[in-house]
């Protein structure tokens, strides 16, 4: 099982979610996407940008026909979403006439993975001799 598919599933957060609110939570807590580090925001928050296709909408729930319905549900659903889990900062849908729409989400870093810590005490953990 790779590590990627590991995470701790909270059913309190995901019980309060329906619809889009909820199909944004699952994939974007999802250790595969790929998160960058924020300019100027120090290391304690991370963002990533998607392009919103009327297929990558569709996958994500949203049925409105027109972009600006589309970005309007997003933003809806984003702020359910901030609401619920507050690792979350911000879900961003951006876009108009004659630009791309795109969604931008920022985060929390989230506390590193114990999978990622190596065997043994940490270094500066003392270590009692038999």
């Amino acid at each position: 099982m790779a590590e990627a598919d590991l995470r701790r599933f909270d059913w309190t957060k995901a019980q309060q979610l329906r619809g889009v609110a909820l199909a944004l939570w699952l994939v974007f807590t999802s250790a595969r996407v790929p998160y960058r580090p924020l300019l100027g925001e120090g290391k304690e928050l991370e963002g990533v940008e998607i392009a919103l296709t009327p297929e990558h909408c569709q996958a994500l729930g949203v049925r409105a026909g027109a972009d600006a319905a589309r970005r309007r549900t997003l933003n809806d659903a984003g702020a359910r979403v901030c609401a619920v889990d507050k690792s979350f900062i911000a879900f961003e849908a951006h876009g108009g006439r004659g630009v791309d729409s795109f969604l931008r989400i920022v985060r929390r870093r989230p506390p590193d993975s114990p999978l990622d810590r190596p065997f043994g005490p940490p270094p500066e953990q003392l270590v009692l001799a038999a």
